[in-house]
């Protein structure tokens, strides 16, 4: 069980926004790992299409390591209206101590997993001594994923996301966070002051929001993962399914209205 502490004011700053930046991260864990549920077939399959044989490797380093990607890949999206190239232009000003110190997490997890390979270990090597540079490469990365795999469908994408924040945002303002908070997802729960992860894999971990707020960010594409980022050099969030996830995203097919 993971429990966030809440003081009055992070209650107080709660907010929703979406992230063009973490759709496409996780998009690309979507169609890479295993254990990620494909609701439309028909984009899945088109995305693996467009994008068979596009070497990533910088993305692969960062992304897709056991347990664990990198904190600066999810920058918390701090406003909902954010443009894919704001959020990369974010990326690529992360701090360099910032980019090492999650560098060498993953260095550990994919040793520790026996996955570390050398290539990836030159790449994450490569972010270690040069971290703008890597920093570049990434984001190039990144865009040519993004063009393939979500820009065609970023409207529909857009407007789901869009649905399940005004959606939110009405119940949390006619039924209260608590009752809002915990109909986002079985697995939380607000208790007084303290939100209660239902993560066992994850152990016991505690946090302290201190009045830093709280950032609630709908995603399409992790299907029925619950996850947060909760570090020092961003606002800290919780990442959850939004309504409308298991809806189709191609053209041909409609968008639920969930106002």
């Amino acid at each position: 069980m993971i429990k966030v502490h809440l003081q009055p004011t992070d209650l107080q700053n709660i907010a929703f926004s979406f992230s063009p930046l973490l759709e496409a991260v996780s998009s690309y864990c979507l169609i890479r790992k295993s254990g990620y549920p494909v609701y439309d077939h028909r984009w899945h399959e088109a995305v693996l299409r467009a994008t068979y044989g596009m070497n990533l490797p910088f993305m692969h380093a960062v992304v897709l390591a056991p347990r664990y990607m990198a904190d600066f890949v999810t920058p918390t999206p701090t406003r909902a209206n954010l443009s894919f190239e704001e959020e990369l232009e974010h990326l690529r000003a992360t701090p360099h101590d910032v980019v090492r110190k999650n560098v060498r997490v993953l260095l550990a997890q994919w040793t520790e997993n026996d996955k570390l390979d050398s290539d990836t270990h030159e790449i994450l090597r490569y972010f270690l001594a040069y971290p703008s540079e890597a920093l570049d490469c990434l984001a190039d990365e990144l865009r040519q994923f993004w063009a393939q795999a979500i820009a065609p469908y970023w409207e529909r994408v857009r407007s789901i996301l869009e649905n399940d924040i005004l959606y939110q945002g009405r119940r949390m303002a006619l039924e209260g966070v608590s009752s809002m908070v915990e109909q986002l997802d079985t697995r939380l729960r607000l208790d007084g002051g303290i939100l209660l992860i239902e993560k066992p894999q994850h152990g016991r971990d505690e946090y302290h929001l201190e009045g830093r707020g709280l950032q609630l960010v709908p995603t399409l594409f992790t299907g029925n993962k619950l996850s947060w980022q909760i570090e020092p050099e961003w606002k800290p969030m919780v990442i959850y399914s939004a309504r409308g996830g298991s809806c189709c995203i191609c053209p041909h097919n409609p968008i639920p209205n969930r106002h």
